[in-house]
């Protein structure tokens, strides 16, 4: 190799780590990405927190030789957009970019985690005629 060879390669190389610091870091920053779960989800972040404590562990998937887990964060939010738009699975597939079929699954997996988490905390027991009085009554109030 020649010296011109060398410093063309050197520049190069300069030029490309320049490019690759001033890359941007995130998408969407973090903190706009908190406030936009609201609107995208019809739930606040504290609810989706909640939530996702709650179920988290249920919906969590691992990484395998062969392709990642969708986090629980992610499913979580791709069922409460499915569920609080009432948007056909292509639609939040394009815009999630996850698998139409995947999202199918997702939404039914997460809604069967929510459903066995917290019916036991807000469903009665066995319902009777005296409990669901005493629900009237406080709805009433």
């Amino acid at each position: 190799m020649c010296d011109e060879e060398v410093n063309v390669d050197i520049a190069l190389w300069q030029f490309l780590q320049m490019l690759d610091s001033n890359e941007r870091k995130h998408w969407v920053h973090p903190i706009n990405q908190r406030r936009d779960i609201k609107n995208y989800c019809r739930l606040s972040v504290n609810s989706f927190e909640v939530l996702l404590e709650l179920v988290g562990d249920k919906i969590f998937k691992k990484d395998t030789n062969w392709r990642c887990g969708i986090p629980a964060e992610e499913r979580l939010l791709i069922t409460l957009r499915v569920l609080a738009t009432g948007d056909r699975f292509q639609y939040v597939h394009y815009n999630l970019r996850v698998g139409a079929t995947t999202v199918g699954k997702i939404v039914a997996e997460t809604c069967t985690s929510i459903w066995e988490v917290l019916s036991p905390l807000y469903m009665m027991a066995e319902p009777t005629p005296e409990k669901w009085a005493s629900v009237a009554e406080r709805f009433e109030d």
